[in-house]
């Protein structure tokens, strides 16, 4: 027999405790879903996952773990995000702006 139903066997109050478990998870994705749902429709940046969790714990008082989150967000609502690199800052510093304007002088000559 598997654990859980040794665990039945054994205590009655056990099957009360799972079905309470299994709707506390339920509990927690339809919220996550509702937020991360509301933060698209704002056009809110969601940059992670802790993002997310923070507004859940705010709205809700809810303490949502991560994982969870990143599940109920690439498997339930098909989303999936790519980290942010950092760039150069040196697009735009004096030298580079010189020879920017250099090249189109050069390119508007060329035409």
């Amino acid at each position: 027999m598997s654990r859980i139903v040794k665990r039945v066997l054994k205590s009655k109050d056990a099957l009360d405790e799972i079905h309470a478990h299994r709707d506390e998870l339920e509990r927690q994705k339809s919220t996550t879903r509702r937020i991360v749902q509301d933060m698209v429709d704002e056009n809110v940046h969601i940059d992670s996952a802790r993002t997310v969790q923070e507004r859940v714990k705010a709205e809700t008082q809810l303490q949502v773990p991560i994982p969870r989150i990143q599940k109920v967000m690439s498997k339930d609502m098909d989303m999936s995000y790519a980290k942010i690199k950092n760039i150069s800052l040196r697009g735009n510093s004096e030298n580079n702006l010189i020879m920017r304007q250099r090249f189109a002088i050069k390119m508007l000559a060329l035409t």
